[in-house]
């Protein structure tokens, strides 16, 4: 009995002393069709489990990875270099798709980061066709924020004012005042009221912009004066 709490309380300990992100964000990446899953910071080592999806038709269609691939801390340039791969095979030797939306999913293991770390690179250093991931997100909470924003600005790039609005107003409530995503939110907020015809709440908006201390105000205030009702408040 003794020994079954030992060990339970070894791997309750390890799951805490682990972090995991799920699906995060990132600013750009080389393939189109390959995917992070998650990034898995265990007390050893960081974790990247990514996939990879065919989507040729004809042809033929094949990936690997090099065995020289790092990720490097983004704020101290810092690179570690892979460890091992799992689920993948290393160049020249490659994996042979045979049909459209054949998945190929693979583990990528590194030296563990430090806790500080906030953006990292995930780069394949290579000659030809090389992945790369830059400015992955290691921040639960900011990725959310980021995807909620991208979402607003499609629904209201599609005309879904309401939905757009929610999401806005959940953005101006959550986010750090100092990001261009708070700023464009509090931008977009009194639009997405006047354009559904609640004129009270978009004239309060519309002041609670102008009181704001948000970055490039002066532009955004020049800009939502295009529309007459915003104009007119203040002549």
């Amino acid at each position: 009995m003794k020994k079954i709490l030992i060990i339970l309380l070894l791997l309750i300990s390890i799951k805490v002393s682990s972090q995991t992100y799920e699906n995060p964000v990132f600013y750009s990446k080389s393939h189109k069709t390959l995917f992070i899953e998650k990034i898995e910071l265990t007390p050893s080592n960081t974790i990247i489990y990514l996939f990879i999806e065919n989507q040729k038709i004809t042809g033929e269609s094949w990936f690997c990875a090099d065995k020289n691939i790092y990720v490097e801390d983004v704020q101290s340039e810092i690179k570690y270099n892979l460890i091992k791969s799992e689920g993948i095979p290393v160049c020249p030797d490659s994996k042979k798709f045979t049909k459209k939306g054949e998945r190929l999913y693979f583990k990528l293991y590194f030296k563990k980061l430090p806790k500080e770390s906030q953006k990292i690179n995930l780069v394949e250093n290579c000659n030809n066709h090389c992945f790369s991931f830059k400015e992955i997100v290691l921040n639960n909470k900011l990725s959310k924020e980021i995807r909620m924003f991208e979402q607003a600005i499609i629904l209201q790039s599609g005309g879904k004012n309401k939905e757009a609005l929610q999401l806005f107003l959940n953005i101006e409530a959550q986010e750090n005042k100092t990001t261009s995503r708070y700023a464009y939110s509090l931008y977009a907020i009194p639009i997405l009221y006047y354009k559904e015809n609640n004129f009270t709440q978009a004239k309060a908006w519309y002041n609670t912009l102008k009181k704001s201390t948000v970055k490039d105000k002066n532009d955004l205030l020049e800009k939502i004066k295009e529309i007459e009702f915003f104009y007119k408040i203040d002549n």
